[in-house]
């Protein structure tokens, strides 16, 4: 799971804080093919979660993968306003 328990119940993790994932780590995630996830798990360890697990790569590599692909759409839209 993408966070730990606090002292209080609450889940924690750098993904929920502002800044706490750089665009630079989307497009490492994206590079990931396979099963492996050697990129995306080093870049969740990286920014501070521990042992992340085969879900846990999977679902930051869909979502960095859906934000590049809307990025594109905003971006080529972009052009076509004046």
């Amino acid at each position: 799971f993408l966070g730990h328990r606090d002292t209080y119940g609450d889940y924690k993790t750098p993904l929920y804080n502002r800044g706490g994932f750089y665009t630079k780590f989307v497009s490492t995630v994206e590079t990931d093919e396979g099963i492996k996830f050697s990129n995306t798990r080093r870049v969740l360890e990286d920014i501070g979660i521990q042992n992340p697990t085969f879900d846990d790569c999977a679902i930051v590599q869909h979502i960095c993968r859906q934000v590049s692909k809307r990025a594109a759409k905003l971006a080529a839209a972009g052009e076509h306003v004046e």
